[in-house]
């Protein structure tokens, strides 16, 4: 029989345990509580986003196409040196363990040549520009073709045909017969560092498959595209490997904002480290291979330099770029420019160095 003197004890100990149990715990208990009801909530938060993903899968991979090469693959050439443009896009667009990816068997090269079949040079991605057939690439991908082929998302192959290719932005436009296509939506809006990405693309064959990152940096430069190229890349973290080359980088609303195009890597494998041609520069340059079958741009008739050591040996320590060569006749020399004038500020907008005064 319990006397009430022993009932308050039995309460007391009991109280104790539990009281050391939560202090031992080392999370109040009110605060356990709070996380116990906000579980369920942020469980709904992440099928909410995986939900959201998915749209963007949905969305996106209706505009994209793998776009197979057949051609003669370019021998090695003194021009190709290690490090090089061209070694670099050559082993970028290898598949890995070396070699060509899905190279078919041929009898030997004067049966080749004999029979005339073209070798498989390589593989690679784009997306449907508009409802006129008209599809966009990288130049790498498509500079050695003899014949092209790309196959939609639906399954359909179709003989594509070069219209037009820029080396200096690494970008080329097809065009392909074929009704029923979904093109791709252009992003509008501004892209900021830490903003959601997803790259698109075919890489190693695995066809229509999509990674997520985010814009690690914008406005990068390196040097990939040779000294007379235009570079402004967008630099994400999303996966990028062989095979992804031309396909789309989207935001979060499945728009486009740019264009996979390279990678640095060691390996020929993706680091973490990738870089896509923004939209803002895809467009118009499109635009004009639709028009022109060509791009074309105006020409200042000057060489310049933003080598620091090169503008303190004209005097000039600040930013800019420095005209070192005058083209005769020239709208630049009709203008009065000479060698030796820094270029600081064009249209009321201050000049950080050549390369910025190239892409104004």
């Amino acid at each position: 029989m319990f006397t009430q003197t022993g009932i308050r004890r039995a309460v007391v100990v009991v109280l104790a345990v539990v009281l050391l149990l939560v202090f031992c715990s080392g999370i109040p208990g009110g605060a356990l509580a709070a996380r116990q009801q906000a579980l369920p909530a942020a469980v709904r938060s992440l099928d909410q986003l995986s939900l959201e993903f998915r749209e963007v899968a949905r969305r996106g991979e209706a505009s994209v196409v793998r776009i197979e090469i057949r051609g003669t693959p370019r021998p090695a050439s003194e021009d190709s040196l290690p490090g090089s443009p061209e070694e670099f896009f050559r082993r970028f667009f290898e598949a890995p363990f070396g070699g060509r990816a899905d190279e078919p068997e041929l009898p030997d090269s004067d049966d080749a040549q004999r029979y005339d079949v073209p070798r498989r040079v390589g593989a690679g991605s784009g997306w449907i520009y508009d409802r006129r057939g008209h599809v966009v690439t990288n130049h790498h991908v498509v500079r050695d073709a003899e014949s092209v082929v790309v196959k939609l998302h639906d399954g359909r192959e179709c003989p594509a045909r070069v219209v037009a290719t820029d080396a200096a932005t690494d970008i080329a436009l097809l065009v392909i017969e074929a009704g029923d296509l979904t093109p791709a939506v252009l992003s509008e809006g501004s892209l900021e560092q830490g903003d959601i990405v997803f790259a698109f693309g075919s890489p190693f064959e695995f066809e229509f498959s999509m990674s997520q990152g985010i814009v690690s940096g914008k406005g990068r430069r390196t040097g990939i595209l040779g000294p007379s190229g235009y570079e402004d890349f967008i630099q994400t973290d999303a996966a990028i490997n062989p095979g992804n080359s031309g396909g789309p980088l989207t935001n979060a609303r499945a728009e486009v904002v740019g264009m996979n195009s390279s990678i640095v890597t060691g390996s020929g494998l993706f680091g973490g480290i990738g870089f896509a041609i923004p939209i803002a520069m895809i467009r118009p340059v499109v635009e004009q291979m639709i028009e022109f079958q060509a791009v074309r741009r105006g020409q200042l008739g000057i060489f310049i330099q933003d080598d620091p050591d090169v503008l303190k040996s004209f005097g000039y320590e600040g930013p800019g770029a420095v005209v070192s060569d005058v083209v005769p006749d020239g709208p630049a020399d009709k203008a009065g420019i000479r060698a030796g004038d820094v270029v600081t500020r064009l249209d009321g907008q201050g000049v950080a160095g050549a390369a910025a005064l190239r892409q104004a």
